[in-house]
């Protein structure tokens, strides 16, 4: 399970979709991407949405320990994107089965434009204010180049991608970085089956960017937009009067109709 921008594998939407897993008799494995979740010091890299080739190194982890087939890449958001873009760019050498993407961030010229709408101003605020301080964290490890890292220099996440997250992949502009780390051009490379789950009220990924995907890679991309869920944000109150994530059940529903012989003994 991935988390996106800023996020870690504590998140609750990988909390809940790990224990919805591990409750139907799945193994479940939480991923912290380069530089989240507290491991500023474990990379000598910045993080960077085309380190993809990162969920198979996972997942040839999860092989080495011998855990059972299938497997299949969930993920939210930027992490979302990350898992289709390693199925499709690995095409049929994918160690991904599947996968399920919740609002995947597979155009960021689309996703730049949306989001800054003034009406997304405190997302967009959220995510330069934890980048810096990701930033910063990692600074306090290791140098990195650039400026400082505050909203007096990074008023953006183009900016923080411009100073930081281009150079440091190896790209010339925020642009060419843009154009790598989208996936919405590979989609029909995709030789593993896929389900895409968004919302119709997603702020800044629009619903229609996703719908148009339907049917993609000769059938094998599947799209559902719920008609509520925001970004992410598929919570409703349970019978206790708790939040519940309730996308959990329609990703494990579908995992477990896609793969019907993996029974819980090959789980």
């Amino acid at each position: 399970v991935v988390h996106g921008l800023g996020g870690s594998a504590e998140r609750p939407h990988v909390r809940a979709m790990a224990d919805e897993a591990l409750r139907r008799g799945w193994h479940a494995v939480r991923v912290n991407l380069r530089n989240h979740g507290g491991t500023e010091a474990l990379a000598s890299t910045l993080f960077s949405a085309v380190q993809s080739d990162d969920l198979g190194t996972v997942l040839e982890a999860m092989e080495e320990a011998a855990l059972p087939r299938p497997y299949v890449l969930v993920g939210g958001s930027l992490g979302a994107n990350m898992a289709l873009r390693y199925a499709a760019l690995a095409g049929t050498s994918s160690r991904a089965d599947a996968v399920f993407a919740m609002n995947p961030a597979i155009d960021f010229f689309v996703i730049e434009r949306e989001i800054h709408r003034p009406s997304n101003f405190v997302y967009r605020l959220n995510f330069v204010l934890g980048l810096c301080n990701m930033l910063n964290a990692i600074r306090a490890v290791r140098p990195v180049p650039g400026p400082p890292a505050n909203v007096r220099y990074v008023q953006s996440i183009r900016d923080f991608d411009s100073y930081f997250t281009a150079p440091a992949a190896g790209f010339a502009n925020a642009d060419a970085y843009y154009e790598a780390a989208g996936t919405r051009a590979a989609l029909d490379w995709l030789r593993v089956p896929a389900f895409i789950l968004t919302a119709r009220n997603d702020p800044f990924i629009p619903a229609s960017l996703i719908a148009a995907h339907h049917g993609a890679a000769e059938g094998r991309v599947r799209v559902a937009v719920a008609d509520r869920g925001g970004h992410v944000g598929y919570r409703v109150r349970g019978a206790d009067g708790q939040p519940r994530f309730w996308a959990a059940k329609p990703a494990l529903d579908w995992i477990e109709a896609t793969f019907p012989a993996a029974g819980s003994s090959g789980r």
